[in-house]
């Protein structure tokens, strides 16, 4: 099984590195700036998990550096001011655990986005963030087994909608196969809370197909 690197930035709580190793996933240790990444390939870390909260990194510029360079998380609180801030940066998921220290939903996502690392190539994680919200829930759609048909049903749109969705998708991510598409679609999918809307006038929103 291929093992997940990952490094924190903000202020992890403690243990965190244990509760890591409880999943089978090896925590890298700690970075405050994009060239902290610039690490032999062996070293270079899959997934950056953010904390948010007052630790005197800013965690919007460091998300913005490495955007497209690893799989990028924040956990956080639900009134946390730059929750919108990090998403428009780069990041590709906004998790609030249910309670403190309850990181069974950010395990889940990390775990579950292992098998698909390698078939997807780092630069292509930041170009999810290009896609539209309807885009991006076709894709959950279609990467779920639902056909272009049924897609559109849910969607309430022409079945020609989803076929050109799935077009601009393919264009903007430089993926030719079903495979892609849903490892994309993995790593795309919050598995505690909504992905946060990066309209600040939004309530948080994410397609959801049954299943998932």
């Amino acid at each position: 099984m291929t093992m997940i690197r990952l490094v924190t930035a903000g202020r992890p709580p403690a243990g965190f590195a244990r509760v890591c190793g409880d999943h089978g996933l090896v925590c890298l240790g700690g970075v405050d700036r994009a060239s902290d990444l610039d690490r032999p390939a062996a070293e270079h870390p899959d997934a950056l998990v953010c904390f948010a909260g007052d630790s005197g990194t800013d965690l919007v510029r460091l998300i913005r550096d490495v955007a497209g360079r690893c799989y990028t998380v924040v956990v956080g609180r639900r009134d946390w001011p730059e929750s919108h801030a990090v998403i428009r940066a780069g990041a590709n998921a906004y998790l609030v655990p249910r309670y403190p220290d309850d990181y069974s939903g950010l395990m889940a996502m990390l775990t579950a986005a292992v098998p698909v690392l390698p078939a997807c190539p780092p630069g292509r994680w930041g170009l999810l963030n290009t896609l539209s919200e309807r885009e991006r829930e076709a894709l959950a759609y279609v990467a779920a087994g639902y056909t272009h048909q049924q897609t559109a049903s849910r969607m309430r749109v022409a079945k020609s909608t989803v076929d050109t969705f799935i077009a601009r998708i393919r264009t903007k991510l430089g993926v030719g196969n079903k495979a892609e598409l849903t490892a994309l679609a993995l790593l795309q999918q919050p598995v505690d809370r909504a992905r946060t809307s990066p309209h600040p006038d939004e309530e948080p929103r994410i397609a959801t197909p049954a299943g998932w």
